[in-house]
């Protein structure tokens, strides 16, 4: 398969139970020796975007029926859905 397509249906897993295609990290021995920091860093920042501020999506503004994607540094929407950000 075309690696820059976008095709959910390589994520699903195996009759095994494992996911093997998607590894943001590398695998292994050889894996990324910052990757445990870099998953509590994006936890960290999400639960402090989450404690802090109200996101909602305006209406009439929603795009989630079209979730057509294309690569660049990383795999982005077409069109993306607008989010009202809000200090609370």
């Amino acid at each position: 398969t075309d690696p820059a397509s976008f095709c959910p249906r390589r994520f699903l897993r195996h009759e095994n139970g494992e996911c093997t295609k998607f590894f943001p990290f590398g695998n292994g021995p050889k894996g990324c020796i910052g990757m445990h920091l870099g998953r509590r860093e994006v936890t960290a920042i999400l639960e402090e975007v989450l404690m802090n501020y109200s996101l909602e999506i305006p209406v009439g503004d929603s795009n989630l029926d079209s979730l057509e994607t294309h690569w660049d540094i990383a795999n982005q929407p077409e069109n993306p859905t607008k989010i009202k950000v809000q200090r609370m």
